[in-house]
């Protein structure tokens, strides 16, 4: 994802943590649900947040049952 190269800085004042960079099977990526949009995690960008940080998962897996998440995620080191 070019968008995630350089300063990702601006983003902090809006809560965002990029953690990382799709380097291949961007095919995945692509059959994540897409149809929640911005309504998934409470509508993070208008800082709705509440109801995701209070009941975690919980609350997501009940209104959002076909969001998709991760589950692990493996750290590879960078040639």
């Amino acid at each position: 994802m070019d968008d995630m190269d350089g300063d990702q800085t601006r983003q902090d004042a809006d809560g965002f943590a990029p953690f990382g960079k799709v380097v291949e099977g961007m095919e995945v990526v692509d059959r994540l649900y897409p149809e929640y949009g911005e309504t998934s995690g409470g509508g993070m960008r208008a800082g709705r947040q509440g109801k995701l940080f209070e009941e975690g998962n919980a609350w997501l897996d009940r209104e959002f049952p076909l969001l998709d998440k991760l589950l692990r995620a493996t750290i590879v080191a960078q040639k």
